[in-house]
């Protein structure tokens, strides 16, 4: 029987509670599945193969991933979304790690006190996106995956931060 190998995703998103000075998990605000983009399967299959060398190395949020209107109504993310709709937040301090024998798992932090401008009048947050190193410049379509979820606040007046893990399943 032929067996196919797949990536599955996965983004658990958390209140980031400050310990001292480091900032630790607190209470999940959303726990689903991703979306992985085209562009994302086949620079994978270019990394198995040694065609590509432009890995995985950012994680950024937005608020354009639900309309103003309906913040608790996110839109439905696309294999063929090349970015996330409004970009607000990047980081390229992701920590990868290999968990058991086939996930591989990025920790994202972002903190509501960085300089941020809003799409619109809602402080909050409503997509994320996974990207890769060649991912330089707005509009270059480098995301590996995205997720879409009901707004969360991100002001300093509601929490400090979140923290991002996502993971990536090898199936």
């Amino acid at each position: 029987m032929k067996k196919e190998m797949g990536l599955v995703g996965w983004t658990k998103i958390y209140e980031a509670v400050r310990k001292g000075e480091k900032f630790l998990p607190g209470n999940v605000l959303f726990d689903h599945h991703n979306v992985i983009t085209l562009f994302g399967l086949t620079r994978s299959a270019q990394l198995l193969g040694g065609l590509n060398t432009h890995f995985i190395n950012a994680m950024a949020i937005g608020d354009g991933g639900a309309p103003q209107a309906m913040p608790g109504a996110p839109y439905v993310p696309l294999d063929t979304d090349t970015g996330l709709a409004h970009e607000i937040l990047r980081t390229t301090s992701l920590n990868p790690t290999i968990v058991g024998t086939s996930q591989l798992q990025f920790t994202g932090l972002f903190l509501t006190s960085s300089p941020i401008t809003w799409l619109g009048t809602l402080h909050a947050v409503n997509e994320v996106g996974l990207f890769f190193s060649d991912d330089v410049q707005p509009g270059t379509p480098r995301m590996f995956a995205r997720n879409t979820f009901p707004s969360i606040p991100f002001d300093p007046v509601d929490r400090e931060g979140l923290i991002v893990t996502w993971s990536v399943y090898i199936v």
